[in-house]
């Protein structure tokens, strides 16, 4: 059997790891992080300046937060960090002349005028320019917030995920992750299963990626994180970027296998976050990643999701149309299966024909509450559960 185990942020909660909005608490409101200042651009150090950036972001969520009610949206959620990111992302891409919204400049103006207190500069040209800067520190801030915090905590409540690794009647386990974090490598490490993660064999302080690994099968569980991680960065190879992972994370000089210090082309941590991950999978690695999930999806009939709260709407189609083969199913571990109805209106619209139809199995407990034992006729023999 080859099965999909796609994981969202939900499963997270065990091993000690904050969900959305305890990150957005953190980013708006977190003191001055001196314990990660590895993670922090240097820029962001300065006290007064990170004081202007949760300003700012608390007025963009209170503003962001009332328009969203006055639309009446059906489906909107509380304000998150990734929100932000995304607004921060536009503001800043205005400011240079590369943002094609043009609500974005009545946006500007609005914001401009609730924030002039944190702003400088004598007219409103060089206050909407003051503006453009502090949203690029904002969303670098949001980046090495969550960076820092994701950082924390411990694989825990994951043995479930080990059980389908060693599970005989798996041949092929897909582990599809929109986490940022590093849990199931470090899982896997500590239970010495061999992962096939898209990266290669050790180059010194870092491995790189290589997606031709994908195609080699020494071990059953392939691991596609199609947000990015915390332990992703691009680093200048012959003058061109090229993703690694970090094999430490103390904030020290990386070298390669031969010495050579290594050296970044974006500071950060490659991590896809906010409203535009649909434009941002058409680029680079996470192409690679989307285009591989795609093949996935055709090879696989069965999927286990837990903790995928249905907030990305590329993704969302994906699932959408892999469900419109009547082969394909999801078994879903979920203590209030019918609460991920309020998140999107296309699992709203198919998760009563889904469940009538036997496409969609509830079993009603997050994944750290689940043995393979208790789930094995739902994934192997749906007729008999």
């Amino acid at each position: 059997m080859k099965l999909i185990l796609f994981l969202g942020s939900g499963i997270s909660r065990a091993s000690g790891l904050p969900l959305a909005g305890e990150l957005t608490e953190a980013i708006i409101g977190s003191p001055a992080l001196p314990q990660a200042a590895d993670a922090l651009n240097p820029r962001l150090r300065d006290p007064e300046l990170q004081e202007r950036i949760k300003g700012l972001l608390r007025i963009m969520g209170d503003f962001e937060t009332r328009d969203a009610k006055r639309t009446n949206a059906l489906f909107r959620g509380p304000i998150s960090y990734e929100d932000l990111f995304h607004l921060c992302e536009e503001m800043t891409n205005w400011r240079m002349g590369l943002a094609d919204n043009s609500a974005l400049t009545s946006f500007m103006k609005a914001l401009e005028h609730r924030a002039r207190p944190l702003l400088s500069g004598a007219n409103l040209a060089a206050r909407l320019n003051d503006l453009g800067l502090l949203a690029r520190d904002a969303r670098l801030w949001i980046q090495s917030v969550t960076t820092t915090m994701l950082r924390a905590g411990t694989p825990t409540g994951l043995e479930l995920i080990v059980e389908l690794a060693r599970c005989k009647r798996i041949a092929e386990l897909n582990i599809v992750t929109l986490n940022h974090d590093t849990l199931v490598e470090q899982l896997m490490e500590e239970n010495n299963i061999e992962l096939i993660d898209g990266f290669g064999p050790p180059d010194g302080d870092i491995r790189w990626y290589d997606d031709r690994l994908y195609d080699t099968y020494r071990t059953p569980a392939r691991l596609f994180k199609l947000h990015g991680s915390i332990s992703w960065y691009r680093f200048v190879d012959d003058g061109l970027p090229r993703t690694a992972v970090v094999r430490r994370s103390d904030g020290g000089e990386l070298f390669d296998g031969k010495g050579k210090q290594l050296q970044r082309w974006i500071e950060g941590a490659s991590f896809l976050t906010g409203g535009n991950k649909a434009i941002r999978y058409q680029h680079g690695i996470y192409l690679d990643l989307l285009f591989r999930f795609q093949e996935v999806l055709r090879g696989c009939d069965v999927m286990l999701m837990c903790g995928y709260g249905w907030g990305d709407a590329a993704i969302n189609l994906r699932l959408d149309t892999w469900m419109d083969d009547p082969r394909k199913r999801i078994v879903l571990l979920h203590p209030n299966p019918e609460e991920i109805t309020t998140r999107s209106m296309i699992i709203a619209s198919a998760y009563t024909w889904w469940v009538s139809s036997g496409r969609l199995t509830t079993v009603p407990r997050w994944l750290s509450q689940v043995a393979l034992g208790e789930i094995e006729r739902s994934l192997f023999d749906p007729l008999a559960a």
